[in-house]
């Protein structure tokens, strides 16, 4: 069972959000168009003032161990993708396909 956890920034004053988020929103939507039936997606909003706290959980978590955003993450494996690297397609359909 694939479960891809995608965490994005995005800032309350800004309705744009993050240029890198905004470059992998439509490639990550176009991959998941061929994902796995059994494929989860969870996107997580983290405003401004949390993501710049060094001591936010998502940065201090051993599950997540954030450095950047955006980040996706094939939970429960090492597998991940951050910043750039999400908005290239066939990375991300690596990503979600099945091991």
């Amino acid at each position: 069972k694939t479960l891809s956890l995608k965490i994005k920034q995005w800032y309350q004053r800004r309705v744009r959000g993050c240029p890198d988020c905004n470059r992998a929103h439509p490639v990550i939507e176009e991959a998941l168009k061929n994902a796995p039936e059994c494929t989860c997606v969870i996107t997580v909003y983290i405003d401004r003032p949390t993501w710049k706290d060094r001591e936010n959980g998502f940065r201090k978590s051993q599950d997540l161990m954030l450095t950047s955003v955006p980040t996706l993450i094939k939970y429960g494996s090492e597998k991940r993708l951050e910043e750039g690297q999400c908005a290239k397609l066939s990375l991300v359909q690596m990503l979600l396909e099945d091991d």
